[in-house]
């Protein structure tokens, strides 16, 4: 009797096996979709995102020099007819942000960007909000 149920056993273990085996060989391809591609990124083109910058250059290039810091790759905060251009920005402890260099345009919309109003600040400047900002993540500024 024991040797029976041994047999029986093995008899179910060898059909389990062998029916496995035919869905992971012959069903399982056409059921499951294929394995995703990995692609490399080193094959990927790189494209700069354009740069806030970019969208002034006509206005500021009427403005700087051609070797000017303001037109090379500032960091730029915009709020209405105002630009204000830095190349570091570093957070204070009481909240303020120090800027430096620091330049301020203020546009008129009526009139050509020659005759904006521009602020340079080679030393830095000081830029205090009502509430303390990061300028390292995206930044709303101006009413709510």
């Amino acid at each position: 009797m024991q040797q029976t149920e041994v047999k029986r056993a093995l008899i179910s273990l060898v059909i389990v096996t062998v029916t496995y085996a035919v869905y992971a060989t012959w069903i399982a391809p056409w059921i499951e979709p294929p394995p995703p591609r990995r692609v490399q990124t080193a094959e990927l083109p790189t494209q700069s995102e354009p740069r806030a910058v970019d969208r002034y250059a006509a206005e500021l290039s009427a403005l700087f020099a051609d070797d000017a810091w303001e037109l090379s790759s500032p960091k730029m905060l915009r709020h209405r007819n105002t630009i204000l251009l830095c190349r570091e920005h570093q957070q204070q402890d009481d909240g303020t942000i120090r800027l430096s260099p620091c330049t301020v345009v203020m546009l008129d919309e009526k009139q050509s960007a020659a005759d904006a109003l521009v602020m340079q600040a080679p030393e830095g400047a000081i830029l205090q909000l009502n509430r303390p900002v990061d300028l390292n993540k995206s930044v709303q500024l101006g009413q709510p």
